[in-house]
């Protein structure tokens, strides 16, 4: 066993991204015994370690090298099993722990990671990144590697909303980091601007960078994108399942676009504005059955007789909601009212919803969930 006494200073594992980044710059008062950790050896990773001041001495690079055996098999049809890359990482890092004498390796996995990718199923497509592997890997190191080097992950107390905003202050990395994993595959690594990787990443960030500063990271604006809507409603939890990518939960999603939308309202935006397909943000926030968009834009007025190119209203979209929301007698107190109408008596409930959760603080009740109460309290931490 290594004694404590012989270990000192921190291994960082740096993956390009928003949070790894987030967590050198944390870190950056106390890193004079520090060491960034890049496997892979990509150009972002090296650039982003070298903006945080560490040169190529105090950088592990770790190179990754793929079995032939593995591509001929590729070759021959057969699929590829999900690599837990973080897992890897865990057990390479813990090595060179003990190699270089250091005493902690941190992180960069946030709370958002513990959220299931399938409703109902405890399936987490970023198991490795959760607060369960965490513990299971401490557990496996104490008991069979007899060292003191301790694994955590430093941003497991916050979520990818706060982890955007703190990163948004750091514009040094900005034209630097990449977090796609379909562009990674590219040289350069770029954002392929088609994935749920990208349009996570770009809804998250979109609160406090949107819409230039966006643009300038990215190359486009994402949400101008129809291609992407599907993705976008899984994103926000609407449908069956969240994307097999690492994306952050589906409250900090809807939080990030109401807070996006209010700061374009308070902007001066049109709100009755038809896109090409003639629909208004009011369609949209109908057609995915957001509680918190719907409460945001009616406070702001909106033409809700407003049709798009099919003839039908905004509120035709809300059919689906008045099975879901569990105001079933809301909605049928208005049933001899077109449906319009009845679409408002609905939404005037979720914003009842709404003020009833902002004042309990025992947490949501059971059966409802309320975005708007979640991204307060999340901003109060923020700001």
């Amino acid at each position: 066993t290594i004694s404590n006494e012989q270990l000192d200073g921190t291994i960082i594992p740096i993956g390009g991204g928003k949070d790894s980044n987030v967590t050198l710059e944390l870190l950056k008062e106390v890193s004079k015994d520090n060491l960034a950790f890049v496997i892979g050896s990509k150009k972002v990773s090296m650039e982003c370690a070298k903006i945080a001041g560490f040169e190529n001495d105090r950088i592990i690079e770790v190179k990754r090298v793929i079995d032939k055996n593995l591509i001929d098999l590729n070759q021959k049809g057969f699929l590829n099993g999900h690599t837990p890359f973080s897992a890897i990482v865990a057990f390479i890092t813990y090595l060179c722990a003990c190699l270089f004498g250091k005493r902690f390796i941190a992180l960069s996995n946030e709370d958002s990671a513990n959220e299931s990718n399938v409703k109902g199923d405890n399936i987490n497509h970023q198991y490795s990144k959760t607060i369960e592997f965490e513990n299971d890997f401490r557990e496996y190191a104490e008991k069979y590697m007899k060292s003191n080097v301790e694994y955590f992950s430093i941003l497991r107390p916050i979520t990818e909303l706060q982890i955007a905003y703190l990163f948004s202050k750091y514009e040094k990395y900005h034209s630097i980091f990449k977090s796609c994993n379909v562009g990674s595959k590219t040289e350069p690594w770029r954002w392929c601007c088609d994935c749920p990787k990208c349009l996570f990443v770009f809804t998250i960030l979109a609160p406090f960078l949107y819409r230039e500063k966006e643009i300038k990271i990215f190359g486009n604006d994402m949400f101008e994108n129809k291609e992407l809507l599907n993705t976008f409603i899984e994103l926000c939890g609407y449908g069956e399942t969240k994307p097999f990518e690492c994306v952050g939960t589906y409250e900090e999603v809807n939080f990030a676009v109401s807070k996006t939308i209010e700061s374009l309202l308070d902007k001066g935006i049109n709100i009755d504005e038809q896109d090409n397909f003639g629909q208004t943000a009011f369609h949209y926030a109908c057609f995915t059955t957001s509680a918190a968009l719907l409460t945001l834009l009616l406070t702001k007025n909106p033409n809700i007789y407003i049709k798009d190119i099919k003839g039908n209203y905004g509120t035709k979209y809300l059919q689906t909601l008045e099975s879901n929301c569990g105001l079933g007698g809301l909605c049928s107190c208005g049933s001899n009212l077109p449906f319009d109408h009845r679409a408002i008596i609905v939404a005037v409930g979720l914003r009842r919803v709404c003020g009833h959760i902002l004042q309990t603080r025992g947490g949501t009740p059971a059966g409802q969930s309320d975005f708007h109460a979640y991204g307060q309290s999340v901003l109060q931490l923020c700001f």
